[in-house]
C-alpha cells in the first residue's frame, strides 16, 4: 500500500510545494511511490434539500448547514457534501441548492454516493 502522508523528502505536498518541474501540485496524484494526501479542508455552507427533484431544492425554504471538501461558492462535480464539520459523514442522497439560502452559484447539485454528480441551474 502506498504511503499516504503526502511527504516527499521531508516536504508536505499540500503546504510546502507549489509545483514540481512546472506542473502545478494539484495536478499531481503522487510522487516517489507516495500518494498525495487530501489537501481539502472542510467548510460549512447553507443549502436546501430536496429528496426527489431539483425543483424541491431550488424552491426550498429550510436552509440547513452542510459541509463540503470542495470550495463553498464554487462547488464542482466530484465534491463531497457532509453532515459534520469533519467531512466524515456523507449527506443524504438527493438534491441540494444554494439559491434559496442566498448562495452565489444558484444551482441545483445532484448528490449521490457521497459526491456531486450533476449540476443544473435553478
Amino acid at each position: 500500500m502506498a504511503d499516504k502522508t503526502g511527504k516527499v523528502e521531508g516536504k508536505d505536498m499540500c503546504t510546502d510545494v507549489a509545483n514540481i518541474n512546472g506542473a502545478a501540485i494539484d495536478t499531481i496524484k503522487g510522487l516517489q511511490g507516495k500518494d498525495k494526501k487530501s489537501c481539502a479542508t472542510c467548510t460549512g455552507l447553507r443549502l436546501t434539500y430536496g429528496r426527489d427533484a431539483c425543483i424541491q431544492a431550488c424552491r426550498g425554504t429550510d436552509c440547513i448547514e452542510i459541509y463540503t471538501d470542495g470550495t463553498a461558492g464554487a462547488l464542482t462535480l466530484g465534491d463531497g457534501l457532509f453532515t459534520d464539520e469533519l467531512c466524515s459523514e456523507c449527506a443524504a442522497d438527493g438534491f441540494y441548492s444554494d439559491a434559496p439560502c442566498g448562495g452565489s452559484q444558484r444551482f441545483c447539485f445532484t448528490f449521490q454516493r457521497c459526491v456531486i454528480s450533476r449540476i443544473d441551474r435553478c
